[in-house]
């Protein structure tokens, strides 16, 4: 098959008629049709193996997760800027890169912490006091919910079921409800999709994210191994989807799992398609609970949100959900 066949081929299969090509946006044919292709699976595939890797090196499997996540950064940053789907948005390019970065710090560290904290209190009011060493995810307390003897591979496919179907409804019910959307009204004014948007939270949110999805988890029982291989996979689909690489990827991957024209249609200043598209790394609740757009069957003129309340300032974008007097759109 030549390289002309394979553009064929995926443009196919890609798009409708009535929508223009992705790739037109930056004279994709002119591109290298081997890096487009491959790139989504490699750079996964790469995030993980660095992960397994660095277990068996006996890394906490914490930092072995966020290392994951750093090496996939840089790897994306990287490759946006060597086939980018829209000239001028990649991370390099945005003057909001600096403020998404610091969000996502503080989102990590108060955010994170403070859910990490409601959790353990959580835990102690339901199982008595914690084991020295073990928060947050607490081993040893005999905890009966969770199915401990099935094999791992069972307990995982059980908890990222269980972790994609609580961030669904949680994700939706940011969108739904005025005052949750307050918050994750941040991660949506971003007029450029690249791969530092995906820090772009709003520490609240994270508190309110943590607490719903992983708290469950945890309070059932599962073991930290589940909520770590999964932050290493989802931290790493959610550089890449977020991300400003001109990527090819067959019709129906996109029925499948979240995939960067999945995402990008999620971050559409249109509110019809920004309020679709709901799923974390899969699009199986989306297409159970009628909330899946295709992204081959969608256009999208422009990113971010209309009336944005947001200032350029990281204070006034930490502020501006506290202010009750504030309009939203």
């Amino acid at each position: 098959m030549t390289t002309n066949d394979t553009m064929n081929e995926f443009n196919s299969i890609n798009q409708p008629s009535n929508v223009v090509r992705e790739g037109e946006m930056t004279g994709a044919s002119e591109k290298p049709v081997w890096i487009r292709v491959l790139f989504f699976p490699l750079v996964m595939l790469t995030s993980l193996a660095i992960f397994w890797a660095s277990l068996q090196y006996d890394v906490p499997i914490g930092l072995a997760a966020l290392g994951a996540t750093i090496v996939n950064i840089i790897a994306v940053a990287i490759t946006e800027l060597v086939i980018p789907l829209r000239p001028g948005h990649s991370a390099i390019h945005d003057w909001q890169t600096f403020n998404n970065i610091v969000h996502g710090l503080t989102a990590s560290e108060v955010g994170g912490r403070a859910a990490r904290a409601l959790i353990d209190v959580g835990l102690v009011s339901l199982y008595g006091s914690l084991t020295a060493g073990e928060v947050p995810f607490v081993e040893g307390l005999n905890i009966q919910f969770w199915p401990k003897s099935a094999p791992f591979w069972f307990q995982f496919a059980l908890g990222f079921l269980v972790i994609e179907f609580l961030f669904y409804w949680q994700h939706r019910m940011f969108h739904s409800a005025r005052f949750f959307w307050r918050f994750h009204a941040l991660h949506h004014n971003a007029d450029k999709m690249h791969v530092m948007s995906s820090a772009r939270l709003h520490f609240f949110e994270i508190f309110v994210r943590h607490a719903l999805i992983f708290g469950p988890i945890v309070l059932l029982g599962a073991p930290q191994e589940i909520i770590f291989f999964y932050l290493a996979f989802n931290n790493s689909l959610g550089n890449v989807v977020h991300s400003n690489v001109d990527v090819l990827v067959p019709r129906w991957l996109h029925g499948l799992m979240v995939t960067p024209g999945v995402h990008h249609l999620h971050h559409s200043r249109k509110r019809e398609q920004s309020d679709s598209n709901f799923g974390a790394s899969i699009t199986f609740f989306d297409r159970i609970f009628g909330t899946f757009k295709h992204p081959e069957e969608e256009s999208i003129a422009a990113f971010g949100i209309e009336d944005d309340p947001f200032g350029r300032s990281i204070p006034s974008q930490l502020l501006v959900p506290l202010n009750p007097w504030k309009r939203y759109p």
